[in-house]
């Protein structure tokens, strides 16, 4: 850090580290020392991974804010928060988030058994572990490569006569949403608490059973002038969505 500006750095200032793309403690903590340049007193704000539609990536969250606090811990980091951002619409529930959140304030306490760590968190909530953190399924129908991904934001919101996002689907993967769906309907039921978060993400994949590969199916019927199929989806999964997303509303706003 150049003198000058550690100079005319004002003291009553304190300085925020803010990242949560990062898997490396080595990254986390090099950069924890150059913000220390400024001030001793520095803050990190990491982040429980919301602003990516209406389903979290837990998964990411924990792989990502690990080191994070390992790096925070070796560098005597005093003050840790998670950031909940609310981009492009501030869909995703807080509460689908706890299962990261859980087991990173847990790990900060020092806590470090995975075991009693997923055995507490089922104490705490009345569900699995392992089971809440199947909520963000639904954007695993993309291959996870460590990177989080939004197929089932893009390919909720993604017009059918516009197919700049049919590129990324695959064609009989929608049939996953079926499983999903079921998958997450069976765990809402287990929870008068947190079971309406359930509910929400099994009727987006409900939606998404049919819509996730619609756009795909009618342009290539289009372009093979397959006027029956047309006719076909027209008449029978158009209208389907049309209903299920009317579902899937009315779950969201609950």
């Amino acid at each position: 850090m150049p003198q000058e500006i550690l100079d005319n750095f004002p003291r009553e200032v304190i300085p925020v580290y803010w990242d949560y793309y990062q898997t490396s403690e080595e990254i986390y903590s090099g950069m924890i020392e150059n913000h220390k340049q400024l001030s001793k007193n520095t803050w990190f704000a990491g982040g429980s991974w919301s602003w990516y539609g209406m389903i979290p990536y837990n998964r990411f969250t924990i792989e990502s804010m690990l080191p994070a606090l390992d790096a925070c811990k070796k560098h005597k980091i005093r003050n840790v928060f998670m950031t909940m951002w609310g981009d492009d619409g501030a869909e995703c529930s807080h509460f689908s988030q706890l299962p990261s959140l859980f087991y990173l304030a847990e790990y900060a306490k020092g806590n470090t058994d995975e075991a009693k760590i997923k055995a507490k968190f089922k104490s705490f909530c009345g569900i699995d572990f392992d089971e809440f953190m199947a909520i963000d399924c639904p954007n695993d129908v993309v291959p996870y490569t460590g990177r989080p991904r939004n197929p089932s934001k893009s390919m909720l919101y993604s017009d059918y006569f516009n197919d700049f996002l049919d590129y990324t689907v695959k064609e009989g993967a929608g049939q996953k949403y079926e499983e999903y769906a079921a998958q997450l309907h069976a765990t809402a039921k287990k929870s008068r608490r947190y079971g309406y978060v359930f509910d929400c993400a099994a009727k987006l994949c409900d939606v998404l059973e049919i819509k996730y590969e619609l756009g795909l199916r009618t342009r290539r019927a289009y372009e093979a002038g397959d006027k029956e199929a047309l006719r076909e989806m027209a008449q029978k999964d158009y209208p389907e969505v049309i209903k299920r997303l009317g579902v899937l509303v009315k779950a969201f706003e609950k």
